[in-house]
């Protein structure tokens, strides 16, 4: 039997025992992923435009605030990752949770 670079198919298909592909499964964590990298796009666009306002306001020059701004940047970049990993660790557990209560709602074991 020949193999394919995907894992739990083979060059005929998907293996024995596996759902059939569905664009769904597929769509939905895609705009997920969209939308959060639209959202950070669009925090730091707010955060640029802001800053001539806040130059102003807090009576200090704008490399001041740019060495503000990358810092803000910076505590973002670290915290998404691990914010990300917990998302994930509570999401598998909640759907490992409502499996196993949609299971035993159907009679299975």
């Amino acid at each position: 039997m020949a193999t394919s670079m995907v894992p739990g198919t083979t060059a005929q298909g998907p293996a024995q025992g596996d759902a059939p592909f569905r664009m769904g499964t597929v769509i939905v964590p895609l705009i997920a992923i969209i939308i959060g990298i639209f959202m950070v796009v669009l925090d730091g666009t707010a955060v640029n435009v802001a800053l001539p306002k806040l130059v102003d306001d807090l009576h200090t020059t704008l490399p001041t605030l740019q060495w503000i701004v990358t810092g803000y940047t910076l505590a973002q970049a670290a915290v998404i990752p691990v914010l990300a990993n917990s998302r994930i660790r509570t999401a598998n557990h909640l759907f490992r949770c409502t499996d196993a209560r949609i299971s035993q709602h159907n009679g299975r074991q």
